[in-house]
């Protein structure tokens, strides 16, 4: 498909992780379909790699910040960041490269 003047992938998140992605006015594409736990995106190549770099970071590098988790919010974020890591590798593999 395309957007804008480029092409772009549909690809299907749980809303945990990208809400607070897109929650610090990151780009995560464009929202075409939504239910109680995933949205489907429309995404670029940039909001790919951005997404899937911020939630690398979260999901491999956040462990400091269980260290003051006394609502299980950081815990449940760290984790749904490692599932959107791995359903973009599932589901756009190439575009990470």
């Amino acid at each position: 498909e395309l957007v804008g003047s480029g092409p772009a992938w549909r690809v299907t998140l749980g809303r945990l992780f990208v809400d607070d992605h897109m929650g610090r006015d990151l780009p995560a594409g464009i929202v075409v379909a939504r239910n109680k736990r995933t949205y489907t995106l429309l995404m670029t190549v940039g909001d790919i790699r951005e997404l899937y770099s911020d939630a690398c970071h979260y999901a491999d590098s956040m462990g400091e910040w269980l260290e003051d988790d006394d609502t299980g919010y950081a815990r449940s974020v760290i984790q749904a960041a490692a599932r959107v890591v791995e359903a973009l590798r599932k589901q756009v593999p190439d575009i990470l490269v």
